[in-house]
């Protein structure tokens, strides 16, 4: 497991030709700060939309059904109890 680590953290595949590229250098932002700060940032973001439609939206509102009652149901099925 280790290997394949090692390996996928030293890619260096293709890049599209321009300033500063060449054949054997990768040019992009770096892991530290850079990478890390967006991806601290989408995940902030994502949390956020989660939290806002954990609290805003709403499904199956059970209020609007009224309080349960065990013989207003139309079928024979019971509890055990």
């Amino acid at each position: 497991m280790g290997i394949h680590l090692a390996i996928i953290w030293r890619q260096k595949r293709n890049q599209f030709p321009g300033a500063g590229r060449t054949e054997h250098n990768v040019v992009g932002s770096r892991l530290w700060p850079t990478y890390a700060a967006k991806s601290a940032g989408l995940f902030a973001a994502v949390v956020a939309v989660v939290a806002a439609l954990g609290g805003l939206a709403q499904i199956n509102p059970i209020w609007l059904y009224g309080p349960y009652h065990t013989g207003a149901v139309t079928t024979a099925a019971q509890p055990d109890w």
